[in-house]
């Protein structure tokens, strides 16, 4: 994996097929990964927190995937690390 620098358009290149996944923690906030969460869900793939909860646009973590069977992976892989109680989350 490797970042871009930009959360919405990791999304994106999910969404087209050009990455398998990706994920983030710590964006900026839910105008970072709204779009992308709408690219990957309507192209058919996962969007969900990289604990494996379902995804919250409040947090400021998101992880996505082609596939549900990559999203089960990846989010065994990330649960272990990707809750951190001092991360805020706006609105909580």
């Amino acid at each position: 994996m490797r970042s871009i620098g930009s959360c919405a358009i990791g999304m994106a290149s999910v969404a087209c097929g050009r990455a398998d996944a990706m994920y983030e923690v710590g964006f900026g906030g839910p105008w970072d990964c709204v779009a992308g969460a709408a690219l990957v869900t309507e192209a058919g793939g996962c969007v969900f927190d990289p604990s494996g909860k379902p995804f919250s646009v409040m947090s400021r973590r998101v992880a996505c995937s082609a596939s549900s069977a990559l999203e089960r992976a990846l989010a065994e892989t990330l649960a272990p690390n990707s809750s951190n109680p001092s991360e805020p989350e706006y609105f909580a």
